[in-house]
């Protein structure tokens, strides 16, 4: 069975705002917002290097039309 990551970083795209979904899974807490480009682009970094620092596991999923998209 695959390990489960401990946080789950979802973006959803838009041209104004975009959606942000962070799911902490160990806490089992939700977190959303709707940033500017430059804002969502800073908290994912910012979230990353944390879950780096940390040693924790992360998937970041990133919407693209009808399908999802994973980097980092």
């Amino acid at each position: 069975m695959a390990k489960k990551e401990d946080i789950i970083i979802a973006v959803d795209p838009d041209i104004e705002r975009n959606g942000l979904a962070v799911l902490k899974t160990a806490a089992r807490r939700v977190s959303v917002f709707a940033l500017p480009f430059a804002e969502c682009l800073e908290r994912i970094l910012l979230l990353v290097k944390a879950a780096k620092d940390e040693g924790q596991s992360y998937r970041v999923l990133v919407e693209a039309g009808c399908c999802l998209l994973y980097t980092l």
